[in-house]
């Protein structure tokens, strides 16, 4: 195991907070750790301080000047006990080595080439280098490689241990270090188009999945792009980018509009959204301002709608503006619409006052179009991809049979169940008739 793995093994069986040397005491007694270390508490407490410090997923926690928890527990954290420096054992150099002493390295002219006094120079062995960091294999590949070989799942414990002995994965490093690595892989090749690698059982366990598109050496996908199958996957990332695009297309063009032509184009949009009685109020130069009326529920709002043309920026005078003269149109609100961007001072004088003033400008309106179908067409296609589900059932018979059979079990037991609590009720009904008879038959003897 490695430090933290360790920790929080000792903390579920010791079922209370720790201080770090305790900890550490308990870790090395029961012969935890894969590697130990000249200075285990010290490498023990920089782990647990490091993994307190996540934000998502954390599982340990410090509720003391070095002393941790786990969090499921629910104790109060000390903040401030997580910038104390690290606490130094008072054993350190003074009792026998963890681990036995290296021997010091004999000099010889293999290590004195990087200082230019070896054979080959400096630059032969900069190239030597790269060519052995080029050829090196990564954890994911690696990891392909193991379930090749085994043809089955493994746990995320045993899938660490055969990465170690590849010499791939690190003794400070875990399982959750390489789970973290195959989720990454598996997100990645999701947001390329492709099909994920790795499946994550219910059981915990690993697994390769059997329609994961691999290439020839079985690694991370590096394929060309006009090779790769037209995957479910990749049909809707492809499907996403191509929304993507067409909103980029369409603040451009609405931004490109004419005078005239935006606000037709507004015109038709606010009608698509529900507004009503649609009328110019008011027209000038850099564009007009309509009148018109919108119903949520039970209650109705006059609206005032100044159209600004062009791409140009919405200032905070234009909110300043239109606000001021909304009780000339008769209106409760007021709404501007632009293609161009917004200032922050305008966002915050939207915001800010009464009555409001919304800002359909910019990629909200582009949104909106792109909602409401105005300026652009949709085209919907059906989508057929392989139910691998299903082909495991089927190459798997002996499954459904246990499915069965578990399923009727659980039927038999709910069964039993409602018996047992009717007979029970039934008991305690009778129970209770016999102790009312009792106490009447009582009564009834010392009444006379």
């Amino acid at each position: 195991m490695t430090f933290y793995e360790a920790a929080l093994f000792v903390l579920q069986k010791e079922g209370k907070p720790l201080h770090v040397a305790a900890l550490t005491e308990l870790v090395l007694a029961g012969d935890l750790l894969s590697h130990v270390g000249k200075t285990p508490q010290e490498v023990m407490e920089s782990r647990l301080l490091a993994m307190s410090k996540k934000r998502t997923e954390r599982r340990v926690g410090v509720v003391a000047p070095h002393t941790f928890a786990l969090t499921e527990w629910g104790l109060a954290e000390d903040a401030s006990a997580l910038d104390l420096p690290i606490e130094e054992s008072f054993e350190k150099n003074t009792g026998p080595l963890l681990r036995g002493r290296e021997r010091d390295p004999s000099a010889s002219p293999s290590k004195v080439r990087i200082a230019g006094r070896g054979e080959r120079t400096r630059g032969h062995w900069r190239e030597e280098d790269s060519g052995r960091r080029q050829g090196r294999r990564s954890l994911v590949e690696v990891a392909i490689d193991i379930f090749n070989a085994c043809k089955g799942a493994l746990s995320a414990v045993d899938l660490a241990a055969a990465a170690r002995d590849r010499e791939v994965l690190g003794d400070d490093l875990g399982a959750e270090a390489l789970v973290h690595a195959l989720r990454e892989e598996n997100r990645r090749r999701v947001e390329a188009g492709r099909r994920p690698v790795f499946e994550f059982l219910a059981s915990g366990d690993i697994a390769l999945r059997a329609d994961a598109d691999l290439d020839a050496k079985g690694a991370s996908g590096r394929q060309d792009k006009a090779e790769r199958p037209l995957t479910m996957a990749r049909l809707l990332a492809m499907a996403v980018e191509q929304k993507k695009n067409t909103l980029r297309q369409l603040r451009r063009r609405l931004g490109e509009l004419d005078g005239q032509a935006f606000d037709k184009a507004v015109a038709s949009l606010l009608e698509r959204t529900g507004y009503l009685d649609l009328k110019v109020a008011r027209r000038n130069r850099d564009g007009l301002v309509f009148v018109t009326r919108r119903r949520e529920g039970l209650t109705e709002w006059r609206v005032a709608v100044r159209v600004i043309r062009g791409a140009g920026e919405v200032g905070k005078a234009e909110v300043e503006d239109l606000r001021r003269n909304l009780g000339r149109f008769g209106s409760q609100m007021g709404a501007i619409v632009c293609a161009g961007e917004v200032t922050r001072e305008a966002r915050q004088e939207a915001q800010a006052a009464m009555p409001p003033v919304f800002l359909l400008c910019a990629d909200a309106l582009a949104q909106m179009c792109l909602e409401t179908g105005v300026g652009v067409a949709r085209t919907t296609v059906e989508l057929c991809d392989l139910d691998e589900d299903f082909f495991r059932r089927c190459g798997d018979p002996a499954r459904e049979d246990r499915e069965r059979r578990r399923a009727g079990r659980e039927r038999e037991e709910r069964r039993e169940r409602r018996q047992e609590k009717q007979e029970r009720q039934e008991k305690t009904r009778a129970e209770r008739q016999e102790q009312a008879a009792a106490e009447e038959k009582a009564g009834g003897e010392v009444e006379p």
